[in-house]
């Protein structure tokens, strides 16, 4: 069910989300949803132990859902015609060579302290956040009129 919350309150955002990127780019956007990722492993352990507090903060975490498109295109943007397709295998299958060993560094982490996990994983999130904001790119994406 709370995942369930995560994808509605994502689905209800996205729409305003897409306006907000036409205004501000895509860079600030896809920001937002990188430290909600960053974040929330951290809010979730030191939540207390409430469902209601747990029903807010999964429907926080869909918020990194509503940026997925600015994602997206920031991803194929810069891409050359017809180069779409590739750059985004390139992109996951790059992004999927550090995630997938990350999964057992995590779950090794968290044998010894789930805490220590989870405040980890928040602080390379964050980490990854900066380097975005430092060396990601901006760029002007094609709007049809």
């Amino acid at each position: 069910m709370l995942l369930a919350l995560e994808m509605v309150v994502a689905l209800i955002v996205m729409v305003p989300v897409a306006r907000l990127t036409r205004r501000v780019g895509l860079k600030p956007v896809v920001a937002i949803g990188f430290v909600v990722y960053a974040v929330f492993p951290v809010l979730l352990i030191t939540a207390p132990p409430d469902a209601t507090v747990l029903a807010v903060l999964f429907a926080f975490s869909g918020l990194r859902f509503a940026g997925l498109p600015a994602h997206k295109a920031l991803i194929v943007g810069p891409a050359e015609a017809g180069a779409g397709g590739r750059v985004t295998g390139t992109y996951y299958l790059v992004r999927n060579v550090v995630v997938i060993p990350s999964a057992a560094v995590g779950g090794a982490i968290y044998a010894v302290s789930p805490t220590a996990a989870f405040t980890a994983a928040s602080a390379i999130g964050l980490l990854g956040v900066v380097l975005f904001a430092v060396f990601g790119r901006e760029f002007e994406p094609a709007v049809a009129d």
